[in-house]
């Protein structure tokens, strides 16, 4: 309140100064130019109102200038926070879950079909786009290892390994003599395949599209951990690809569009950062500075 008033008082004060300040230099111009005392206020009090206004837009435009880079500032320091509260995030809620998949999807030859295809190549992810960069066989072949009782069998090992807590259904197990861990299933086999899809495959998608949500929207910066995560999740999305291409039956409107927008970003600067180090090492080389032992 005491620093409102002095504020007041300032203004009134510099208001009154440049008032008094006008009056004597017009006294004077008028004395030493015999010009009219009021004709001489009246052109001297249009210049120091034109100077006043022009000032005033001159203030008016550089607060406008410290706000708005106060403003970016403050917004740059919760897009840097945030970024690094999703790094959390991606901890617990998509690299958790992902070695499961992987243990999954490499024990029963998915990988090496996945695998084929050239992170480059990966644009579209919808249904026409799959049927390009895999053959006929090979979806053919993803189909039936994904509804065989060998693919049954790797997600009940990967559910016993990581603790994923699929089993809902009823185990019964047994130790053969050579110590290993044999599984006999109550429930059949097409049950166990669409609680891993659904409880695992979905919820690491869905999460994942939460986590690339904050960075296409700018509520995060996703430059803040691109280092730390780029790797696990342009893998995990490859890794992950077959089942965002046959959820995008329709070109106009996409799952998982943000996973998508991420995995872009990230593997475009990746191309980028591994061109700059190409070039860096044909540079050094060229130059002489590499010494062989």
């Amino acid at each position: 309140m005491h620093l409102l008033k002095s504020k007041k008082i300032q203004a009134a004060a510099l208001i009154l100064s440049a008032i008094i300040l006008e009056i004597l230099s017009t006294f004077f111009y008028s004395v030493c130019h015999s010009a009219p005392f009021l004709e001489t206020l009246y052109y001297s009090s249009q210049i120091a109102s034109s100077i006043f206004v022009i000032s005033g837009v001159v203030i008016a435009v550089w607060q406008y200038y410290l706000s708005s880079k106060s403003a970016r500032t403050d917004l740059e320091i919760v897009q840097v926070q945030r970024a690094i509260d999703l790094s959390e995030y991606y901890k617990d809620h998509i690299l958790k879950y992902f070695p499961a998949v992987y243990y999954v999807f490499n024990h029963t030859g998915i990988s090496e079909i996945i695998n084929t295809i050239h992170l480059d190549q990966l644009t579209d992810f919808d249904v026409y786009e799959l049927k390009r960069l895999l053959t006929s066989s090979q979806i053919a072949q993803l189909k039936e290892i994904q509804n065989s009782a060998h693919f049954t069998k790797r997600i009940l090992e990967a559910d016993t390994i990581y603790n994923l807590n699929l089993n809902k259904y009823k185990l019964k197990t047994t130790l053969e003599k050579n110590d290993i861990l044999q599984q006999n299933i109550s429930a059949n086999d097409s049950y166990i395949i669409l609680s891993f899809f659904s409880r695992l495959i979905d919820d690491l998608l869905n999460n994942m599209e939460f986590f690339a949500l904050h960075f296409s929207h700018n509520t995060a910066d996703e430059s803040v951990i691109y280092q730390s995560l780029h790797q696990t999740y342009l893998q995990i999305v490859r890794y992950t690809y077959y089942e965002i291409a046959q959820s995008n039956t329709d070109s106009a409107s996409k799952y998982y569009t943000n996973v998508i927008w991420l995995f872009q970003k990230w593997r475009q600067r990746k191309d980028e950062q591994n061109t700059a180090r190409s070039i860096q090492s044909q540079s050094l080389q060229s130059s002489g500075t590499i010494i062989y032992n």
